[in-house]
């Protein structure tokens, strides 16, 4: 008995002055830290004593928050470590002076849907530069949830104000909240007023932004309510310098950058097809409501589209429509074809409900695109070959 004493003495010994070697050699770095900088996908949701005991890199998403919340500069290499950013943010902690930054690809695991990281409630305010690394397969789908869980989704919910987002490569995401026939029969009787039956603000970048969006991209499709747009579902804050490379489909208020743009879109391209079933659709952007869109260029391959056979639908190469002729649409270009189906004439090269009180609003702007209707109006009608707008 007193020999197994002994041994177990000399054991705890033996561990003491490793632990104590351990801590003199090496720098003082905490099991949380080295977690939670590390990009080790084979070790998520290890404890906290095997990462100190056996070396183990990982953690889990708690524990990543704690870390995270004492830190001004965080870096981010895996989804674990993304999720422990959402769940920081969602549950109060607005990130204002923190700088995150992406270090590797992320791949979201597609069987566990994503969280939005930052509500209307709790919005991101910090910067999040992606370093042009991608974030991959996020996937957010309308099966099973309310109307408040379908609005404001993106990668972000909402960017408060003084956020940045940059450098980040939106790819291959699964965002796909479609308002279709049995949500309107759904909500016939609801007492929500007539726009907010819809859901409301979807984007691949976030639901709503106040902040700055800068030099981003987007390559992956998404389907919403009304308010989406390739990045941004509604805007208020500034986007520059984005390229939207996939396609936009919503039933209202659809732009291939954002939906809405209440506030600045500038240096954007849209590559792609905008499509919408009802008012409001956009290469650029959906509804101006006295915000600024300026050279900013929907290629060749940005057919817009709007397809109704009720209602009054606004369609335009540039923007949909412009809220009380507010707002300024400068030095843009259109290449795509504006294309509607239907019985409204509001189809415009530029903006789609021109006229004389809005040509007020367009400055310096040139079409090389066409417009084409399939309902007989101005059938498959070419443009002139340029169309200068506001010179």
């Amino acid at each position: 008995m007193k020999s197994k004493i002994k041994k177990i003495q000399k054991f705890k010994k033996g561990m003491a002055f490793l632990l104590s070697l351990m801590f003199i050699v090496t720098p003082m770095v905490s099991p949380i830290a080295y977690a939670a900088s590390s990009g080790d996908e084979d070790y998520k949701n290890v404890s906290l004593l095997e990462i100190l005991l056996e070396g183990k890199i990982g953690s889990t998403v708690s524990d990543i928050v704690e870390y995270f919340k004492g830190e001004t500069t965080i870096k981010i290499s895996n989804e674990t470590q993304l999720r422990a950013l959402a769940e920081l943010v969602n549950n109060g902690e607005d990130c204002s002076g923190k700088v995150i930054y992406l270090t590797n690809d992320i791949v979201i695991d597609d069987k566990l849907e994503w969280i939005p990281i930052g509500t209307m409630d709790h919005q991101f305010k910090g910067t999040f530069d992606g370093q042009n690394h991608k974030i991959i397969g996020l996937e957010y789908l309308k099966e099973g949830k309310n109307y408040e869980e379908l609005s404001n989704i993106g990668l972000f919910g909402v960017i408060g104000t003084d956020a940045t987002i940059c450098n980040v490569i939106t790819e291959d995401f699964n965002i796909d909240i479609f308002y279709d026939e049995s949500d309107i029969k759904a909500n016939s009787g609801s007492t929500k007023g007539a726009a907010d039956t819809f859901y409301q603000n979807a984007g691949n970048i976030a639901g709503i932004n106040y902040g700055r969006i800068e030099n981003c991209k987007n390559i992956s499709d998404i389907r919403g309510g009304s308010n989406v747009g390739g990045f941004v579902g509604t805007n208020e804050g500034t986007i520059i310098n984005c390229t939207n490379n996939a396609s936009v489909i919503g039933y209202d208020i659809v732009g291939g950058i954002a939906g809405t743009n209440k506030g600045t879109i500038k240096a954007c391209v849209n590559m792609s097809d905008v499509k919408g079933a009802e008012q409001d659709i956009g290469g650029i952007a959906g509804l101006l409501d006295n915000g600024i869109v300026e050279i900013s260029y929907n290629t060749y391959s940005g057919n817009v589209e709007g397809n109704t056979l009720v209602g009054e639908l606004c369609v335009g190469g540039i923007v949909g429509s412009s809220k009380s002729n507010t707002g300024s649409i400068k030095y843009c270009l259109n290449k795509g074809k504006v294309t509607y189906k239907g019985t409204s004439k509001r189809i415009y090269e530029i903006i789609g409900d021109m006229s004389t009180e809005k040509s007020e609003i367009v400055k310096d702007c040139l079409d090389v695109g066409s417009i084409e209707s399939w309902t007989g109006l101005n059938k498959a009608q070419p443009l002139k070959e340029e169309s200068i707008y506001g010179g």
